[in-house]
């Protein structure tokens, strides 16, 4: 791997000084510039690079960069013999198209059915723990709790989302969803690369890739394509393959075969109907490997929405799903994978010019000795396993937008559209570019501090007031009386105004989400209510209890050896496990434990991953309440009904609040605070102490 690292960082040194070599002599004010990559030859040694660009020791970098360049810039230093390729940055997007769509909710999982999935069973829990396939979903995040198991996350676009929040479009989660249901043993890897309008840069993608080999991931999915060829890309690819990684891609939605799908070494996915023929959603002739359901796909999705997918994304995650069975049931290199698929392919009675994907005899296939399938046994004509399709047969009603099922007990009713601005609005308060205008203190209002129930139903109440009676956001906000409740008058005071200065700012600006179709009014309200969806998401991030199966589980005294910063008032193991038993809000640690070991733990699924699922659970709440057009009767109710329980009907630590008593008491007298006691826990470390 440090020969990976090497690689990149002598590449991008070039990359880095290629405007000291042009600097003045070729290009004029006029010539337009463009992002471009650079790629070295391998053999180009560091002493070499610093010749070439004129940069020093400082100038190494071991990540992906890019540069600015005119045409003439570019083409001049293609011509240094060192240089690989010198490329635009160029752009790739994710390969679905989605249309809104009437449907009923208990639609069968015909697209399972269509390859054989359901009859599947990949191999004993306890294998799979041992045998784990790391699968790479290289895409525009993962929602937080939509797949069956834990997601590991790493973000390439270098800005800090919460977990919760991470999926601006549900096109990764719609992935991810699909690969899970195939193989609810594969171990998911959220490889963000593909931004809010599902869009990335090759630098991107690239980056992506090379963390992908750095960590050794088994299989990566690539729902996304471009038109234009990439030398570097292709060389990202290669060094994959030669790492024994498969690659899975989507073959494009147009008529001709985008890349990486087109590259030898990735298998590319085109799509069909529910009836086994090629989709309106698909590429039809070109490389082709195999296909896969591609239209009307029923996935979750954001915010705990159901949706339908089309386009070759959602096949492609099929195929995915079905190598990593393979892979997880019998430990094979790509190459016999990629033959074992061929091998078992339907071709629906030779109707069809490429062969539908068929997990179980795939299985079967590779019960066998794999390397030993000769040609003319590739390929099968069984009879194709077709739900009816009269559970589609509404007509279009319009482009661009999904139509939702919410789960069972769960009828929420909001539209895509509207669900889009709630999540954009969560998203962005955690994003630098909005955070600079919001002052300090009234930060920390929507991030779980001071009194987050005041917080959450005065959000509520002035979203409610702006969506079903209109009006300015302004006498929404007059209309009720607010206060954190900090035990400081004045403090009270200063934010009592600065939250409806944050209010106004998030209403009043486009933000980069918006409807055309949607009233203001509306608009407007549905931002403040992403406002809520992100204090009640914080509030379980940050303001929950630390387990005290904590000090066993997860920062045991090894761990914590690793990441102590020599905090005065916690100086040692025994003080730190003794302030968990007292009661300690997560947030605590990131005080006593370094940046790597403490803040990022608040953030971390993985670190008692329940409180994740109650905070969704509380955001859905607030939806249904909503969309119903009513207030609970007593606020604490949505975060009791949000608390989870283990087998034995115990209360997880982790599923309760810091000052939720409190927090009711001030807001609603004692006896209300008294039902809810159970949820609610004093940390030994006071919040309000440092506000002033």
């Amino acid at each position: 791997m440090k020969r990976i690292k090497r690689m990149v960082a002598l590449s991008m040194s070039i990359a880095i000084g290629v405007n000291m070599i042009f600097s003045g002599n070729i290009s004029s004010a006029k010539e337009e510039k463009h992002e471009y990559l650079v790629l070295s030859n391998q053999k180009c040694s560091l002493k070499n690079v610093k010749e070439i660009s004129g940069i020093s020791d400082n100038g190494v970098q071991n990540e992906l960069g890019y540069v600015e360049l005119t045409k003439a810039e570019a083409e001049k230093m293609e011509e240094n013999e060192e240089i690989v390729a010198v490329e635009k940055n160029i752009s790739f997007s994710g390969l679905q198209s989605s249309e809104k769509k009437d449907f009923k909710e208990n639609v069968d999982k015909w697209n399972l059915a269509l390859i054989n999935a359901d009859k599947v069973k990949v191999k004993g829990k306890k294998k799979a723990q041992k045998n784990k396939i790391k699968v790479a979903i290289m895409d525009s995040g993962v929602e937080y709790n939509t797949t069956k198991q834990s997601v590991i996350r790493v973000n390439m676009l270098e800005n800090e989302i919460a977990p919760y929040f991470e999926d601006g479009t549900g096109h990764g989660t719609s992935i991810a969803d699909v690969v899970s249901e195939i193989n609810p043993c594969a171990e998911i890897y959220s490889v963000k690369v593909l931004n809010d309008e599902n869009n990335a840069k090759l630098d991107t993608i690239v980056k992506g890739i090379y963390w992908c080999i750095e960590n050794d991931i088994d299989i990566i999915n690539m729902s996304f394509g471009s038109l234009s060829y990439s030398k570097i890309l292709e060389d990202a690819i290669d060094l994959a393959d030669k790492h024994g990684i498969l690659m899975i891609a989507a073959a494009g939605n147009d008529n001709i075969v985008e890349y990486p799908a087109k590259f030898n070494d990735v298998i590319s996915v085109a799509g069909v109907d529910q009836e086994g023929m090629m989709s309106e959603e698909s590429v039809e002739n070109g490389k082709i490997d195999v296909l896969a359901p591609g239209e009307n796909v029923v996935c979750n999705s954001i915010l705990g929405s159901k949706t339908l997918i089309s386009g070759t994304s959602i096949a492609a995650a099929h195929a995915t799903g079905a190598c990593s069975v393979l892979m997880q049931n019998k430990k094979m290199k790509p190459e016999l994978i990629k033959k074992a698929i061929k091998a078992s392919v339907n071709n629906n009675n030779n109707t069809l010019q490429y062969g539908i994907l068929d997990v179980n005899k795939a299985v079967k296939i590779c019960e066998k000795e794999v390397s030993k399938i000769e040609e003319n046994e590739i390929g099968n004509n069984e009879k194709l396993r077709i739900v009816d399709s009269d559970l589609f047969k509404a007509r279009w009603n319009g482009a661009g937008h999904n139509s939702i099922i919410q789960t069972a007990n769960q009828k929420v009713g909001f539209s895509t559209e509207e669900l889009e601005i709630i999540k954009q609005a969560s998203i962005n308060l955690d994003r630098p570019e909005y955070r600079k205008y919001f002052k300090k203190d009234t930060e920390l209002i929507f991030h779980g501090r001071f009194n987050y129930v005041s917080t959450i139903e005065y959000l509520f109440k002035v979203a409610f007031k702006l969506y079903y009676e209109g009006g300015s956001v302004e006498n929404a906000c007059n209309a009720y009386p607010y206060s954190p409740h900090t035990y400081y008058p004045d403090v009270d005071q200063k934010l009592m105004k600065t939250i409806d200065t944050a209010i106004l700012y998030m209403t009043k600006n486009n933000l980069g989400f918006s409807s055309s179709t949607l009233a203001t009014n509306k608009q407007q309200a549905l931002r403040i209510v992403g406002m809520i969806m992100h204090t009640i998401g914080d509030t379980y991030a940050h303001d929950a209890r630390v387990p005290v199966r904590a000090c066993s589980e997860k920062i045991t005294k090894k761990y914590f050896k690793t990441y102590y910063k020599n905090q005065t008032t916690c100086t040692s193991y025994e003080d730190f496990c003794k302030e968990v038993r007292d009661g300690m809000m997560i947030k605590r640690i990131r005080d006593i434990l370094n940046d790597e070991g403490g803040s990022k733990l608040e953030d971390t699924e993985s670190f008692y991953r329940n409180r994740f699922v109650a905070a969704q659970t509380a955001s859905k709440e607030i939806l249904v309440y909503f969309k119903k057009r009513q207030w609970p009767e007593k606020t604490e109710k949505i975060f009791e009904t949000a608390a989870i329980r283990d087998e034995n009907h115990a209360l997880y630590q982790e599923c309760t609040l810091g000052y939720l008593y409190k927090h009711v008491n001030n807001l609603f007298g004692k006896d209300r605070a008294l039902g809810i006691g159970y949820y609610s826990f004093y940390p030994r470390t006071g919040e309000y102490f440092t506000n002033k």
